[in-house]
């Protein structure tokens, strides 16, 4: 009996250092892939407006490079615990812009490409503007489709400027 709960001790905890390995695995880094699909914001509207989501859906999980004017940039900021301190005199606290979500669209559809920035490349986009022609290369999440009449959205996830 004791001989049997060891076994299975044993085969749990190799289970277990699998299952940890899995999920603590590090994210590709986009940067560094060549993309599969390369195409406009214009191109994909084209799409969503027909409805043509078994197309766009074939995208999902393939490195997407996309070009078109970027309608909104919006940062989220967290401030770490690391304290500056300069002399005796100056102390404050450390902002870093760790997430960056940039909505790829023009003011003629609702239709959108939303963008979520690598944080590892994050200070890549602090050029980027509203109303500037972008081209941003990662990973499609997927596509949501219009049920509301809000507009159709593609979902990039670890994006990266493309080079």
């Amino acid at each position: 009996m004791i001989k049997k709960i060891l076994i299975l001790l044993v085969v749990g905890a190799i289970a277990a250092i699998f299952v940890y390995k899995y999920a603590m695995r590090p994210v590709a880094d986009t940067s560094e892939m060549k993309p599969d699909v390369s195409i406009t914001f214009t191109d994909i509207n084209s799409k969503m407006n027909a409805s043509d989501t078994a197309t766009l859906n074939t995208y999902t999980s393939k490195v997407i490079s996309v070009n078109g004017n970027i309608k909104s940039i919006t940062k989220d900021s967290t401030i770490t615990t690391d304290t500056v301190t300069i002399g005796n005199v100056f102390k404050f606290t450390k902002m870093i812009t760790t997430n960056v979500t940039i909505i790829i669209g023009d003011t003629s559809t609702n239709n959108t490409i939303i963008c979520q920035g690598d944080s590892r490349h994050v200070f890549d986009f602090k050029s980027f503007l509203v109303n500037q022609n972008a081209t941003i290369k990662g990973i499609c999440a997927g596509c949501d489709g219009d049920d509301m009449g809000l507009g159709n959205s593609l979902q990039l996830k670890n994006c990266v400027i493309s080079k």
